[in-house]
């Protein structure tokens, strides 16, 4: 990512930081406006037509966008969390997520969050959780590489059974505001996953043939929103796109072929251990943001460990998705949270 670009987002956030300081807990509560804002900030420091180009080209080809040092960790930050939310509000945090709104907003993506997760908070923390069960357990664990919300549609596509479930995220977004023992994100880049895979595979991959379930964060909230943990038969792992890319939408253990279909699971396990040999590590630093592809690539993080709370490695995460798509999918009232 070109330097003066990440100065440049920095330099506008802090300008609107400065600007709107008494009101920055409502200002992260409406991306549409506060993206505007800081887009007209920009404008006046780069060409925002060039930067919302190279931004693209790097998710396009590399599956990422990371901006290094957009925003600066300040003494107000409390002890990392020991849950998803919420997330303190501090001029810090507002900091954080007013970049990640800015950054979206250049290349024309709308934040948002789903209301069957995380009770539709726009932004989350990923830190070691308290207490003793499976979700605390799976905090502390390495993560394999994974698409989110991948049960939901492709951008283009209607949910067989559910009207109006808006599409996956077309982007993870994620800002680093602790990470002491540098436990990196890892990326696997769709591009060089089918590298390694014979075009028989990926054909296979293509057929909507699979079973998908929504992950373990979507499970209550699904639940709650649709009467059963929402789920697709008839799903294709992989998509051809108008533009002739392709996307992917993939988990370990909620994609699933038939029993009876060998040539089907021989194409899944194919597929992981194609994933598993593309690992790229990046490891966030504090004031970091990272844009992760969520068509073009797959990410996850390397083993975080035990340690929870005080000092410990806190990152922020929320989603993006093209503001034309969204706007359809917003639950009423509000201006960031799609349904379901």
């Amino acid at each position: 990512m070109d330097v003066g670009i990440a100065h440049a987002l920095r330099d506008s956030v802090a300008e609107f930081c400065k600007e709107n300081a008494d009101t920055l807990s409502m200002a992260v509560l409406d991306p549409i406006v506060a993206g505007q804002a800081i887009c007209a900030k920009l404008a006046q420091r780069i060409d925002c037509a060039v930067a919302a180009a190279q931004i693209k080209a790097d998710l396009e080809q590399n599956g990422v966008a990371l901006f290094k040092g957009v925003f600066v960790p300040g003494e107000d930050l409390p002890e990392t969390p020991s849950s998803f939310v919420p997330v303190p509000m501090t001029g810090t945090t507002a900091a954080l997520q007013l970049c990640v709104i800015g950054a979206n907003a250049l290349i024309g993506k709308l934040t948002v969050s789903y209301g069957s997760e995380n009770e539709g908070n726009l932004f989350v923390n990923l830190v070691g959780m308290g207490g003793d069960g499976q979700t605390a357990f799976k905090s502390q664990k390495h993560m394999r590489g994974h698409t989110d919300a991948m049960s939901f549609p492709f951008p283009g596509e209607e949910d067989p059974h559910y009207p109006g479930v808006a599409p996956s995220p077309d982007l993870v977004c994620l800002g680093a505001l602790r990470n002491p023992d540098g436990v990196p994100t890892t990326i696997m880049p769709l591009a060089k996953i089918l590298e390694d895979l014979d075009e028989g595979v990926i054909k296979e991959l293509m057929q909507r043939k699979f079973t998908v379930m929504c992950q373990d964060t979507f499970k209550d909230g699904t639940i709650a929103k649709l009467g059963v943990r929402h789920s697709v038969r008839g799903a294709a792992v992989i998509r051809d796109t108008v533009n002739a890319e392709r996307w992917v939408r993939f988990s370990h253990t909620k994609v699933t072929a038939d029993e009876d279909d060998q040539v089907g699971r021989d194409a899944l396990e194919a597929f992981k251990s194609a994933v598993a040999s593309h690992v790229q590590s990046v490891p966030l630093e504090p004031g970091d943001i990272l844009l992760v592809s969520n068509r073009r690539a797959l990410h996850g993080r390397s083993k975080v460990g035990n340690a929870k709370g005080g000092k410990s490695r806190w990152l922020v995460r929320s989603y993006a998705l093209d503001g034309r798509h969204a706007q359809a999918y917003l639950i009423q009232g509000s201006s960031f949270c799609l349904f379901p």
